[in-house]
């Protein structure tokens, strides 16, 4: 972030310098989801070797015990199964977390009953805190679909209270898109690989099809997005403590982006 003080107006000036004390301002910019979603794409070699085994389908290691990676049979039947896991429910019971981790570690998913049976009191079983089940479960869902990060934000979103289906079409879909990539027959794709790698082949049909800006960002790039989205806090700010006018929004960000690079006919303004 590139500063040049002469070029503000005092009040602009002072509040720059307060910004580590304006605890609202900190607060935000310590938990901005957009941020946080940044972050994430920074790449880290860590995270690049856990996305591979998932990927081959090694075993998650959690402790002393392992868990598979999530298979496309086992979603859609945790779907069919309405775990809020699935359909991406805030309200998660400790019975949720049993269900969850039953399933990546039982033979024969498709067993309704008997799968709901074994799962009872699932996490005691195996002596793990259910909280701690929780996370493990939440990280074989980061695993499972984290190829699709590689596909640009289409700013689409489901609407309050649509569940997603993941139904006998969806499966096909996905199946037939697999199958294209690789020659798996069904069973293979259903049972066999991981859903990270199904979703991994997803994104290369995908790139195939022609679709636009598909990939990795540089760590480069993100740190720029990073920069504006907290230029876009700290202006956010100051417009709210009336410290600067709405209007000029686009030129106080881009003084902080850069005072070198300002569009030609930008003035300096003498006041806020």
């Amino acid at each position: 972030m590139f500063l040049n003080y002469a070029e503000w107006p005092e009040a602009a000036r002072e509040a720059i310098k307060q910004l580590p004390h304006d605890k609202e301002f900190q607060q935000r910019y310590g938990f901005d989801p957009v941020l946080d979603a940044l972050e994430k794409e920074r790449i880290d070699k860590r995270h690049l070797v856990q996305d591979l085994n998932a990927f081959l389908n090694i075993p998650l290691q959690a402790g002393n015990l392992k868990f598979r990676q999530l298979t496309l049979e086992d979603w859609v039947v945790l779907w069919a199964l309405d775990s809020p896991f699935v359909i991406d429910s805030e309200k998660i019971s400790e019975a949720d977390t049993d269900l969850f981790l039953a399933t990546v570690s039982f033979s024969d998913v498709t067993n309704y009953e008997a799968l709901v049976a074994s799962s009872l009191d699932y996490c005691k079983k195996l002596e793990i805190d259910p909280v701690i089940g929780k996370q493990i479960c939440y990280t074989l869902i980061n695993l499972a679909f984290s190829p699709l990060k590689l596909f640009p934000q289409s700013g689409t979103k489901m609407t309050e209270g649509e569940i997603p289906l993941y139904d006998a079409d969806w499966v096909t879909s996905v199946v037939s898109k697999v199958h294209a990539q690789t020659g798996f027959n069904h069973d293979r794709i259903m049972k066999n690989i991981s859903l990270n790698a199904c979703c991994a082949y997803f994104v290369d049909w995908a790139r195939e099809q022609g679709n636009k800006g598909i990939g990795r960002k540089s760590n480069v790039e993100v740190i720029l997005e990073m920069d504006k989205r907290t230029n876009y806090l700290i202006v956010q700010r100051f417009i709210e403590k009336g410290i600067i006018k709405e209007e000029d929004r686009d030129y106080y960000e881009i003084l902080l982006r850069d005072p070198k690079h300002r569009p030609e006919g930008f003035k300096v303004r003498e006041t806020a």
